[in-house]
C-alpha cells in the first residue's frame, strides 16, 4: 500500500482541481442553456472543435492568447450553428445535438489525417502550452498553496465564471428573462419579448464556455489528440443536472466528476496493480451510479408531491 501514501497527497488535489476544469466549463454551458429551456447536448463537439482550433492557432501563431480567443470564437460559431438547426429549422434537439457530436469527432479526425497524415493528432514541435501561474499570497500557504497555486490561468478563469454566470442569472435583466424563458414562454412572449433570441444568447453563452474547456483541454498539453475532451462534455451535462439549477451545487457536482478523473489518472501510473481499462472506466462507472442515484432522488421527491 506503499502507492497510497506515495499518490493521495497534494499532488492528487492538484490533479483533481486542473481536471475539474473543462467539466465545470461544460456544466456551466450545459446549465445555461437549461435555464432557457435548452438541453445542449452538443457540449461535447463544442469542446472538441473549441480544443482542435486552439491547438492549430497556437501551434502556427505562437500566441496563447489568440489561441483560446480561436477556441472560444469556435465554440460560439458551433453554438450558432446548433441554434440554427434546433431553434430556427426546429430540428430534433436530441439528434441535433448527436450530430453535432458525431460531426466534431469525424471532421478532427478527417482533417488531421489530410493535412497531417496521422488520423486524429496534432503534434507540432514549439507549440505553446499554458504556463502555471503561482498566486502571490497563496502560494506560501502549506497545503493549500500546492492544491490551489501552479494552475494555468484558465483554471481559474472557470471558477470565476462560476460567480460571474450566478451574478447574470440572479442579478440582471437578461438572466430574469432567461429564466422566464425556460419556466413560462408564454408569458415571456405576452411581454413583447423573443424567447427564440434568448435561448440564443443563452447558446452562445454555453459556446464561450465549451471553448474555454476546450482551450484549457489542448493548451494544456500543446497536442491534439482524437476525441480527447473524453466524454467530458457529457459529464458536463450531468453535472449541471445533479447541480439542479444552483451555480454551488453544480460546481460541487463538477467537482466530484473531477475527482473520479483525477484518482483515474493517478492510478494509471501508480503500479497499484489494476488493469488500466478499469481504471478508466472509473470516472464513467462514477457518473452512471451518480445519475442513477439522482434519478431515483428525483423520482422519490415527485412521489412525495
Amino acid at each position: 500500500m506503499d502507492w497510497i501514501a506515495r499518490y493521495v497527497s497534494t499532488f492528487l488535489f492538484f490533479s483533481i482541481v486542473r481536471v475539474t476544469t473543462p467539466v465545470l466549463l461544460a456544466a456551466l454551458g450545459g446549465m445555461i442553456t437549461e435555464f432557457a429551456g435548452v438541453l445542449n447536448i452538443g457540449l461535447e463537439g463544442m469542446m472538441l472543435f473549441s480544443a482542435f482550433t486552439s491547438l492549430l492557432v497556437a501551434a502556427h501563431s505562437g500566441s496563447l492568447a489568440l489561441a483560446v480567443a480561436a477556441g472560444v470564437a469556435t465554440g460560439i460559431g458551433i453554438a450558432l450553428v446548433f441554434a440554427f438547426f434546433s431553434l430556427y429549422l426546429k430540428g430534433n434537439i436530441f439528434i441535433v445535438g448527436l450530430a453535432t457530436n458525431l460531426f466534431a469527432q469525424a471532421t478532427t479526425a478527417y482533417v488531421t489525417q489530410a493535412v497531417f497524415g496521422r488520423a486524429g493528432v496534432v503534434n507540432i514541435l514549439g507549440t505553446p502550452v499554458l504556463p502555471a501561474v503561482d498566486l502571490p499570497l497563496i502560494k506560501s500557504l502549506p497545503v493549500i498553496g500546492a492544491v490551489i497555486s501552479g494552475h494555468s490561468a484558465l483554471v481559474y478563469v472557470s471558477w470565476i465564471c462560476v460567480a460571474l454566470g450566478a451574478f447574470i442569472v440572479r442579478r440582471t435583466p437578461f438572466g430574469w428573462r432567461l429564466l422566464a424563458a425556460g419556466e413560462n414562454p408564454e408569458g415571456v412572449h405576452s411581454l413583447g419579448l423573443s424567447v427564440r433570441k434568448l435561448q440564443l444568447g443563452a447558446l452562445v453563452m454555453s459556446g464561450i464556455f465549451c471553448g474555454l474547456a476546450g482551450a484549457q483541454v489542448a493548451l494544456s498539453l500543446g497536442v491534439f489528440v482524437q476525441d480527447m475532451t473524453a466524454g467530458r462534455g457529457w459529464i458536463g451535462l450531468i453535472a449541471a443536472a445533479l447541480g439542479h439549477g444552483s451555480f454551488v451545487r453544480t460546481a460541487l457536482a463538477s467537482l466530484l466528476f473531477g475527482s473520479a478523473i483525477g484518482v483515474a489518472n493517478v492510478l494509471q501510473t501508480s503500479g497499484a496493480g489494476i488493469h488500466p481499462k478499469l481504471v478508466l472506466m472509473l470516472p464513467y462507472i462514477f457518473t452512471v451510479v451518480a445519475f442513477v442515484a439522482y434519478a431515483g432522488r428525483s423520482r422519490k421527491l415527485r412521489q412525495a408531491t
